[in-house]
């Protein structure tokens, strides 16, 4: 048996967000009433309050480039390749890590980019799967070079 993980390449040209996050609600597929979707928002539990996850989605997401470019973000993780050493490497990945939080979260404490509330917010499943993803090419590559 073979699974996976879905993952958000946010290394690749962007026009939306994912198609699983997009929606609040999804068709039902026996025809009935539309569900709600559990990935479009979480719930954050204040005391005896309940938040809603937000998305304040940065434009800088949405980068065109012409063909045979890549996107800032693609860049971003390449240059992190380029380092032998874990710590440059790790220094180098965490800005693009950081960055895809604060461009979908803004400012809103209940989002992707508040320390505190971030995993509330079910696109970081997808971003950090892609994290461990990339994370993952890059142990290959270290294999490839003899660190491995």
């Amino acid at each position: 048996l073979t699974t996976g993980v879905p993952y958000w390449d946010w290394t690749q040209e962007l026009y939306d967000l994912p198609e699983l996050v997009r929606e609040n609600v999804l068709p039902n597929p026996s025809g009935g009433k539309n569900l709600d979707n559990p990935w479009y928002q979480g719930d954050v539990r204040v005391g005896d309050k309940v938040y809603h996850t937000t998305r304040a989605i940065d434009a800088r997401l949405y980068q065109r480039v012409a063909a045979g470019e890549h996107t800032d973000l693609f860049e971003q993780v390449l240059n992190s390749f380029e380092y032998t050493s874990f710590c440059q490497f790790e220094v180098q990945f965490e800005v693009a890590h950081n960055y895809i939080h604060s461009l979908v979260g803004g400012r809103s404490q209940y989002s992707l980019s508040s320390l505190e509330y971030t995993v509330y917010d079910p696109i970081f499943f997808l971003h950090h799967s892609n994290v461990e993803r990339l994370f993952q090419i890059y142990n290959e590559v270290q294999k490839y070079r003899g660190f491995g």
